[in-house]
């Protein structure tokens, strides 16, 4: 831990009265500074993030004059931080020997935070302890959340209440409230902290993707938002198939595209590990008694497939396609075949 490398004896004089005290020769010493000293300390006490009230560092003579005329410049930084970080401006020009720091603060709560002031040439000083305490509410936070799969329930998810300085809160009791911005939130979306934090361990999301969130707001202080997390389909539960515009007979219908998905409408990413999905087509209402041909039977080893190829070798109108993949079926729209 740094010292103060000499004892200051705050001088009963105002800035402003220095040119006359040297005017009326109220010092014979030479006008050299030797070293530093708080002529102001910080704030006792002061809210996590909030104002240590007005620091002063001042230049000083060896007998502890405050020194004008010289040019320097002082930084200040925490003599122990603990993970804590001083915040403001940290660096000052010397303005009639005295350096004015308005702004400091100390992000995280703690007992005998001491601030060093240190100038090029000069010895440095060190400001009296002082604590910071908890400020109130002023932000929130998300735990980590990992991966959700549609349709059940999220491991829970925790928001906690922080001051700001990003402490945490214990004792806070904030009403907090949980939501998406673009898909519905289902289960208990408002929750009042408990002990510092909500923990919502019913939430359900039905839409799938790798860049899903969530925000969290309350009264009177900062929302936040979650970090992104993957959200699975649900168990493949259904076909869909394109829609089939028509065509003629002895012609390829063209692409006919299927796809597996879960009850809420999401594409399954792909059939289970190691496994595989039998895809297989056929005529399903088949007005002329026509005959299908292609390729209509394939194994595929991801969510979809699709079929091309297909053939009707008689017109009629209002043909349809049943689609079957490992217990699931899907049919077509009507679609007529000319000549």
């Amino acid at each position: 831990m740094l010292t103060v490398f000499r004892a200051v004896s705050i001088v009963a004089i105002s800035v402003a009265a220095l040119p006359v005290l040297a005017a009326c020769g109220a010092s014979n010493e030479p006008a050299i500074a030797t070293h530093l000293g708080f002529d102001q300390e910080p704030s006792f006490s002061a809210a996590a993030a909030q104002s240590l009230g007005t620091v002063r560092v001042v230049l000083l003579s060896t007998h502890e004059h405050i020194v004008v005329g010289v040019a320097a410049a002082v930084q200040l930084s925490l003599v122990s931080t603990n993970g804590a970080h001083l915040r403001g401006t940290l660096s000052a020009d010397v303005l009639n020997g005295v350096a004015t720091f308005p702004d400091l603060n100390v992000d995280s709560a703690g007992i005998g935070y001491r601030i060093v002031a240190k100038a090029t040439g000069l010895d440095s000083a060190v400001s009296l302890p002082f604590n910071v305490t908890l400020g109130p509410p002023a932000q929130l936070r998300f735990d980590s959340i990992q991966y959700a799969r549609a349709g059940l329930v999220l491991p829970p998810v925790t928001v906690r209440v922080l001051d700001a300085g990003g402490n945490f809160l214990p004792t806070a009791n904030t009403v907090i409230t949980v939501g998406s911005h673009w898909t519905a939130v289902g289960g208990t979306t408002t929750r009042g902290a408990l002990n510092g934090k909500a923990v919502f361990d019913d939430l359900v999301l039905t839409k799938w993707g790798a860049d899903n969130w969530l925000y969290a707001a309350a009264p009177n202080v900062d929302s936040a938002t979650s970090n992104f997390f993957m959200v699975w389909p649900g168990p493949c539960t259904q076909l869909a198939v394109s829609q089939i515009a028509g065509g003629h007979v002895g012609t390829s219908l063209g692409s006919i595209y299927v796809s597996r998905g879960d009850s809420y409408g999401n594409t399954c990413v792909a059939v289970p590990p190691g496994g595989s999905a039998t895809y297989t087509i056929a005529l399903g209402n088949n007005p002329s008694g026509a005959t299908l041909s292609g390729p209509t039977t394939a194994i595929g080893f991801y969510c979809c497939y699709v079929f091309n190829s297909i053939v009707i070798d008689k017109p009629g109108t209002g043909y349809t396609l049943i689609v079957q993949s490992n217990g699931l079926s899907a049919t077509t729209n009507r679609f007529d075949i000319a000549p």
